[in-house]
């Protein structure tokens, strides 16, 4: 009883401050303002009759304490509770429907008058003047401590926060305690738990980054596992049978009647009197307003707790709350259709919302929609394209969609760029992109008005079709969630799209985006379009849009009509339609060079994908409509293992007592029986509904939250059932978690759901009762301590011998050994929990408990450090033979041998360009190219991590991004002829030593060359920051020769003559740019890739090297004279004594290639290094590659590759070290003889 009252309480707490934070607290205000009129009469009102009713019958109801109580429980139950409320309608799929709204709104204005009722009621529930004074000095004292000191507090750690970083772990567990700190402060000072928790939620702002993390990580559990307490305490409280004067039930229930037919009637009253609806969204607001949920349970269990009211009434008012939701919720689900008007509006013929009906000279109105920043280039070029003269203006409605984490209501509002927020978000880049690219150089006046729209994406077509609506707009364009699998909300964005397609007022266009984007300050603006018109109310919209397009003079038209012979059409006025407007785009482009019409009399299907075909890889953009008066069907066929074991012995021995005589005998194999049966039922049954569940997870989609819910209470089940049968409640919860699969899509989810709750708010209880059953003063018998810490100690002794014969056995270092035996003496949670449950079994005393914890606390207290500081996890790549590590460069490898490629991927996204860059090198069967691909995934959801060679033979229950990544290498594998070999790996491991891991499979493998993309276009998965330290961490302690590859281009395919691969080279000298060099050799072997190499001389440097610039010019000599004659190099030689003539030099490569190689650092320090360091913003890319990297250049549409050899500090490659006569370079700067040891290798070498 306790311990559930406890969590209640916990719950309720956590559930108050969740609630707070999701509140927008910026739009308080106004949502209150703009509903006041409806959310005062439907207070008022039911206000008025209930406590007129209360005063009436007071005498008749006993069980309620009189006076003022009477006005309070009537202003509770005439509110409406904003959570309550959200909840409802997040269930009823109502946060973006009119009604939803203005429900919210009233709640946000009840919930403000709840706030203040409630600390009114704690202030004179004790009667006290001089303690009602002293209760309200030390609330405002805690509330001016919360504003002043937690709030800024807040602000600063969200200032902290980079975006594309995820929230540090810290922050949200220091966060997560403060309701708990709180809600223990404002109860010590004479009010409750609640105020505490709530202000608490109310300094965090609502939404990304903190507030939508915290609901992320705890919402969850809270509201499945921990909540439901209080239900239970609910349940424990009511007791039906103390109802025995049903004359005081009748009446409590009338007036509880009268206050629910009061709030409709204030619902009536205040819609019709504002004009606002009839009388079905009176009824409808009414009865929404009148939900009930965990609010009014908690407030009705406080007055219970109170002794406000006695049992008999409390058990009224449950069985009001039951009755009411069991009635209310259906009825809104029968008679609240949010698509209705959406729907009637859809249907009626407005022949004004589309783009057929839309005059040319008149305004078009084109609303767009955007999930992500990358949809911003494909939008704004086919917009430039629709602004083809000035005779008609262009009005542009951009809406970014954002979906709703961490905030409670669903938010549409115009967006101003002039407010002032912490710092630039995605929204701010958006319409700065949008206003720079699309207003300034317009040939005709185009004015923004941008919107951020904030729903969930299963309703958020309902915010987008309104706004269509209100503002009378013929077109919509929406972005194919093509490349957006790594996001997991391509479903939600198809099911986005399909709903627009359903309900949308007017015309709506999906673009799917997969040209390279352009650079719209160019006063050359060229665009081929190729049209495919079948006929019917789609196609003639597509041809209407290419209407407008064709007047502008950079535009390139190809009209292709196509008519199935033998189709009979059912309505022949649509044909007749088709035919009218295809003869008006003719004649308005009589000589009009840049259109071309064509049509197609197609004999069969074939004919039709034949010409489909024949438009690829000519043109820009394709435009066709979604569906024709043709026959659908017809269309759409061209359209830690042994620690388990130990943990697993530990929960079977345990028993309730000692076993003795037959019954205990008995007791213990029906025992034992009862767990077997019960380990084959998780087996059998369970194991294979988990299963079923994981094929039912479509890729890319989030997993089903009744799925999640369903296992997080198994754990509880399973663990009740095992300590019922005799034993504890461990092998239950070990069973669940056995039979789940490690890592996604089910186990990560799981443990990213509940692990942060469970580990930082549920889990200290353990230390807490640890310390509450510690009792340092129990040990008196000296000797006996003395002897048992002898005894635990011999057991660790133990442990370390055992690991020193296990270095006998597998040939381990000694050093080795003893770390071994460290870390397996290391002592945690499980060994407490044990030593607790002996404790309350009575297995050992006060004192053996004592000196069991306080053995564990010292023996971790010493492990730790020991471990920390003897343990190196690079010992085995610095030990390696230093002669091995510098032969694996690719300057060291023959052009006519395997060059080995270790290619790290970390998504489906990267493998398109890495694939161009092996494609590019020049792959024969001479000099074939030996590739690693290696899958990094982070390691969630699983125990330890793993490096494994990936077999593609083997068949899994659900394909995810591996096999896909895997699937395109292999078809790459088979198109090169075989002279491209692929061992294929998987690491599953933390982002913070998975470098050890790619460090460790480079070294044994013997890989000259690491190819690790550039985590530019992941900002929104965020994890760049982590991706840029596995980046560095690579660099530093890798044994070869590293690349870092900035993809920007499309996929290439370099057999094409017509479309040459090009590529830019700069050599400023050192390892670095040698290694690059290297590289570009191989190149240019390849037919398809021409190469411009620009070799720049930085006078002035700081210090000189003569080494080095010996060992440059030897390789660059070597580089030209194997490739005079070769007309795919285009060689430049040149001065700098200033960094701005290296910029000039750079940028004049701008947009002009496909691939910029350059080296990380550069030989001699010069100035450039100097005046540039300061700026750098990606210290792994190194000065140049920085600022190739920069977004500003080139508009950020170059693919960048930056060499980074091994060994190379400063510029310099330890190579004096391992080769004798290296140090007489820098006396002799005549070393050719000493050089030759460097050359490259080819086939007359």
């Amino acid at each position: 009883m306790v311990f559930t009252n406890s969590m209640s309480i916990v719950g309720v707490m956590y559930f108050i401050f969740l609630s707070a934070v999701k509140m927008d607290k910026s739009r308080i205000i106004t949502a209150a303002r703009k509903s006041m009129n409806v959310g005062l009469t439907c207070f008022i009102v039911p206000l008025i009759i209930v406590f007129s009713l209360f005063y009436i019958f007071h005498d008749s109801i006993t069980g309620i304490q009189g006076g003022s109580f009477h006005l309070y429980i009537s202003a509770s139950l005439s509110l409406s509770y904003f959570p309550v409320i959200t909840d409802a309608a997040s269930e009823l799929k109502m946060l973006t429907s009119e009604l939803g709204t203005i429900a919210m709104s009233c709640s946000i204005l009840h919930e403000i008058l709840g706030w203040f009722l409630l600390l009114l009621s704690v202030f004179l529930q004790e009667g006290d003047l001089h303690y009602t004074i002293e209760s309200v000095v030390a609330m405002s004292v805690l509330m001016l401590f919360t504003i002043l000191v937690l709030r800024p507090m807040v602000q600063c750690i969200i200032r902290r926060i980079q975006e594309g970083k995820p929230v540090d772990g810290f922050y949200i567990k220091a966060i997560l305690v403060g309701p708990l700190i709180m809600g223990f402060l404002s109860d010590m000072i004479g009010a409750t738990i609640l105020p505490g928790a709530l202000i608490m939620g109310l300094i965090i702002p609502a939404g990304p980054p903190l507030g939508s993390s915290l609901v992320e990580k705890s919402e969850l559990i809270i509201s499945e596992l921990v909540l439901p307490f209080m239900y239970i305490r609910i349940g424990q409280l009511t007791n039906v049978y103390s109802i025995a004067d049903w004359k005081a039930f009748t009446t409590v229930q009338f007036i509880l009647l009268a206050g629910f037919l009061g709030k409709m009637a204030g619902c009536l009253l205040s819609l019709l009197c504002s004009n606002n609806g009839g009388v079905r969204n009176s009824f409808l607001l009414g009865l929404f307003l009148n939900t009930k949920g965990v609010i009014e349970l908690s407030l009705t269990l406080r007055w219970r707790a109170r002794k406000l009211i006695d049992e008999p009434v409390f058990a009224t008012l449950v069985i009001y709350y039951i009755v009411v939701t069991a009635i209310v919720t259906p009825l809104l689900q029968i008679f609240n259709k949010p698509q209705g008007r959406l729907e009637a509006t859809s249907s009626m013929k407005n022949t004004t919302r589309s783009l057929q009906a839309t005059l040319l000279t008149s305004e078009l109105q084109i609303m767009c929609c955007f999930h992500y920043e990358e949809n911003v280039h494909g939008i704004i070029t086919l917009l430039k394209s629709c602004n083809s003269t000035g005779i008609s203006s262009m009005c542009i409605y951009a809406a970014h969609l954002i979906d709703l984490v961490g905030r409670a209501a669903p938010l549409l509002h115009p967006y101003s760029s002039q407010r002032k927020r912490f710092r630039e978000n995605s929204t701010d880049r958006i319409m700065k992109v949008l206003k720079t690219s699309l207003i300034k150089g317009s040939s005709s006046p185009v004015t923004i008005q941008p919107f951020r729209v904030i729903a969930p994406y299963d309703t958020i077509h309902e915010s987008i079709c309104r706004l269509a609506r209100d503002k009378y707009i013929p077109l919509v364009l929406v972005p194919f969630p093509e490349n957006l699998d790594t996001h997991g909300r391509k479903s939600a964005l198809h099911s986005f799209n399909i709903l627009m397609q359903a309900y949308a007022p007017c015309t709506v266009g999906i673009l799917v985006d997969r040209s390279l984007p352009r650079i719209f300050s160019s006063i050359y603006f060229t665009y081929n379009i190729g049209v495919l018109f079948l006929g019917g109310p789609d196609d003639r919209e597509a041809l209407a849009l290419v209407l407008r397009i064709s007047d502008h003079p950079g535009v390139s038209i190809m009209v292709l009509r196509i008519d199935l012979r033998g189709e009979k059409f059912e309505n022949q006025s649509e044909k007749y339609l088709d035919d009218c407007l295809v003869s008006e785009f003719k004649a308005r482009n009589i000589g009009n060079a840049s259109v071309v019409c064509r049509k197609l009399v197609a004999e069969n299907t074939m004919q039709v994908v034949d010409s489909i075909r024949s438009l690829e890889n000519n043109y820009d953009l394709v435009i066709v409509g979604s569906s024709s008066m043709t026959n659908s069907d017809e269309r759409s066929r061209f359209f830690s293992s042994s620690s388990s074991f130990d943990n697993l012995d530990q929960d079977l021995s345990v028993k309730k007592g000692p076993n003795k005589g037959s019954d205990d005998r008995m007791k213990g194999i029906l025992t034992v029986l009862s767990l077997f049966a019960l380990t084959l039922f998780s087996i059998f049954v369970l194991r294979p509904l988990i299963l079923q569940v994981i094929r039912k997870i479509s890729d890319g989609k989030p997993v089903n939250g009744n799925y999640v819910s369903a296992i997080l209470l198994a754990p509880l089940i399973t663990g009740v059932l095992s300590d019922v049968l005799g034993s504890t409640f461990f092998p239950g919860a070990l069973l669940i978690g056995l039979i789940i699969p490690a890592g996604p899509p089910l186990g990560s989810v799981l443990v990213e759901k509940c692990e942060l709750i469970l580990s930082e708010i549920l889990l200290p209880f353990l230390y807490i009762q640890v310390g509450v059953l510690t009792n340092v003063y129990s040990i008196t018998n000296r000797e006996a301590f003395g002897y048992f810490h002898m005894t635990l100690a011999i057991g660790y002794a133990g442990k370390v011998a055992g690991s020193l014969l296990s270095m006998l056995f597998f040939k381990t270092s000694f050093r080795n050994a003893f770390l071994l035996a460290f870390i397996l003496n290391i002592k945690g949670v499980l060994e407490l929990t044990i030593s607790v449950r002996f404790r309350m079994l009575k297995f050992m005393d006060e004192t053996i408990f004592t000196v069991f914890v306080l053995s564990n606390m010292l023996v971790s207290a010493i492990m730790a450090p020991l471990i920390q500081i003897f343990y190196k996890p690079q010992t085995r790549l610095e030990g390696s033979d230093l002669t091995e590590i510098c032969t694996r460069t690719v300057q060291a490898t023959p052009l006519v041998s395997q060059l080995r490629v270790l290619c790290c991927i970390h998504c489906e996204d990267n493998v398109p360009g890495i694939l161009t860059l092996l494609n590019a090198m020049n792959v024969t069967e001479n000099g074939p190219i030996g590739s690693y691909p290696v899958h990094l995934t982070e390691l969630i959801g699983r125990s330890t991590p793993l490096l494994e060679p990936y077999d593609t033979k083997n068949m899994r229950r659900m394909r995810h991004s591996t096999d896909r990544i895997m699937k395109a290498l292999s078809k790459y594998l088979k198109s090169s002829n075989f002279s491209v070999t692929i061992q294929p790996f998987r690491i599953i491991s933390p982002y913070k030593i998975m470098h050890d891991f790619i460090c460790k499979l480079a070294q044994d493998v013997c890989i000259p060359l690491i190819i690790l993309p550039f985590p530019e276009s992941l900002e929104i998965l965020g994890k760049t920051t982590s991706l840029r330290s596995l980046i560095l961490g690579v660099e530093e302690q890798s044994p070869c020769t590293v690349g870092i590859f900035l993809d920007r281009c499309p996929p290439r395919f370099l057999g094409s003559t017509e479309l040459p691969f090009k590529v830019a080279v700069f050599f400023f000298g050192g390892a670095d740019d040698r290694e690059a060099l290297a590289l570009v050799m191989r190149m240019l072997g390849n037919h398809g890739v021409r190469i411009k190499f620009f070799r720049i001389h930085l006078t002035g440097a700081l210090q000189e090297n003569y080494m080095e610039k010996n060992l440059d010019d030897y390789f660059v000599k070597e580089f030209r004279d194997k490739n005079i004659g070769n007309p795919g190099l285009e060689y430049h030689e040149l001065e700098a004594n200033v960094s701005e003539q290296v910029m000039d030099t750079i940028r004049s490569v701008e947009n002009k290639y496909d691939l910029v190689v350059v080296g990380k650092r550069r030989g001699p320090k010069s100035q450039l290094d100097e005046e540039m360091n300061p700026w750098v913003e990606h210290k792994e890319l190194g000065v140049i590659g920085d600022m190739l990297a920069s977004s500003d250049f080139g508009g950020g549409f170059m693919s960048v590759l930056v060499m980074h050899c091994l060994g190379s500090i400063d510029g310099s490659m330890r190579i004096s070290d391992n080769f004798q006569g290296l140090d007489q370079v820098a006396e002799n700067r005549d070393s050719e003889s000493l050089l030759k040891k460097f050359r490259f290798s080819g086939p007359d070498s």
